[in-house]
């Protein structure tokens, strides 16, 4: 499978995500964006559903892309120091 200039961009909904989506895009990358309610707005981005919390999900949205930008906050912003890096912290 074709990999070359595909990203996923997790936390793609929020300010921080979406620049760098947006970004993206403007230098021709095609992006995927996961959320766990998929926007209403899609634009250029093909979404699909997830949780950054699931690991599952994180792979399954994975496949295929070349390059992963994570911009997730832990829910409500809180908990940082128990939730972030076991949010990035898994083997693919």
């Amino acid at each position: 499978m074709e990999t070359k200039r595909r990203a996923l961009v997790l936390g793609a909904t929020g300010g921080v995500g979406g620049a760098i989506a947006a970004a993206l895009l403007r230098h021709g990358w095609q992006v995927r964006g996961m959320a766990r309610k998929t926007p209403s707005k899609t634009g250029q981005i093909e979404w699909v559903t997830g949780d950054a919390m699931q690991r599952d999900d994180v792979v399954r949205a994975a496949a295929g892309v070349s390059v992963i930008a994570h911009a997730v906050n832990p829910p409500n912003y809180a908990n940082w120091e128990t939730l972030v890096l076991p949010m990035i912290a898994f083997e693919a």
